[in-house]
């Protein structure tokens, strides 16, 4: 058991919910499920609240000054973006473009508006020029919970190879999407690519990854053994779940218990996460410029 991998997750469920070890009502399966649905649900709602820039990535276009439509990420949450803009060489050309409502086209000298899953930039004659990059500022979708019989800790590593100490799951095969996890907090996705090759527990990945270590775990895209939350999170995530068991029990006094206690938990984790920079001073901003600090 890695330290806060799923396997941790679920012995500390079942520690907090008391739960008895011949139990069947709650297998580690069933709780895994639990845990990732807690987790985007609870946890990942409530650190985005703060607006402090959680869960934040970018998703960079070349300008070619024709092009106007720019999709949103697939993994953006909710297909949300925090802001869009424009750089030029290296600096910005500009922060945060005003978005402008459809119907509000007719009046507006620059912007963008979204329709469906694309940003449009307007008008067509100010589309990002060659040498411009448009960059989307959007909150990442956390990958999916999944046990760790579904993923493998990386045992050795040797240029495209990685090997495994342990058989390697039956979806792991030639052409499979996967992705490289940290084993160490905030268990980053390292690498993503394609499966090359296997033989035997060997993995042949489709091109070197950079930063991986001894102890990775390699998992299928789109999913990891870790919550990506600060391990600081990791007690409201593991006692929300325990208030989803009492609540399955039908257990009243056990429900008010992990509810008090749960209040109790996210009081000292707010002391603790937020705010993410002490004594920061606070940005001006003009028109769409950065100017300066108070």
């Amino acid at each position: 058991m890695a330290q806060y991998d799923t396997d941790y997750l679920i012995a500390q469920v079942k520690r907090r919910a008391s739960l008895p070890t011949s139990q069947n009502l709650f297998t580690d399966a069933k709780l895994v499920l639990m845990l990732d649905d807690e987790l985007k649900t609870r946890l990942v709602p409530f650190l985005m609240s703060f607006q402090d820039n959680w869960f934040i990535a970018r998703q960079s276009y070349s300008g070619d000054g024709s092009t106007t439509t720019f999709a949103i990420p697939s993994n953006a949450v909710g297909q949300k973006l925090k802001d869009i803009s424009i750089w030029s060489g290296g600096t910005p050309k500009y922060s945060n473009v005003p978005r402008v409502e459809y119907e509000n086209l007719a009046y507006a000298t620059f912007g963008y508006y979204l329709e469906g899953t694309n940003v449009k930039f307007y008008p067509t004659s100010k589309a990002p020029v060659s040498g411009d990059t448009v960059e989307l500022t959007y909150y990442r979708r956390v990958s999916n919970l999944v046990g760790t019989s579904e993923a493998r800790a990386i045992s050795a590593i040797s240029s495209l190879d990685i090997d495994s100490s342990t058989t390697l799951p039956s979806t792991f095969t030639t052409g499979t999407e996967i992705q490289i996890v940290s084993k160490s907090s905030p268990f980053s996705i390292l690498w993503t690519g394609e499966i090359a090759n296997i033989t035997g527990n060997t993995i042949t990945l489709d091109s070197t990854p950079t930063g991986v270590s001894v102890g990775d775990w390699v998992c299928l895209a789109g999913q990891t053994v870790f919550a990506e939350i600060p391990i600081e999170c990791i007690p409201m995530l593991c006692q929300s779940v325990v208030i989803r068991c009492m609540e399955a029990m039908n257990d009243r006094e056990g429900l008010k218990n992990a509810t008090d206690n749960f209040q109790q938990i996210q009081s000292s984790t707010l002391d603790t996460i937020s705010p993410r920079v002490d004594s920061s001073p606070a940005k001006i901003f003009t028109g769409n410029k950065l100017m300066g600090y108070l």
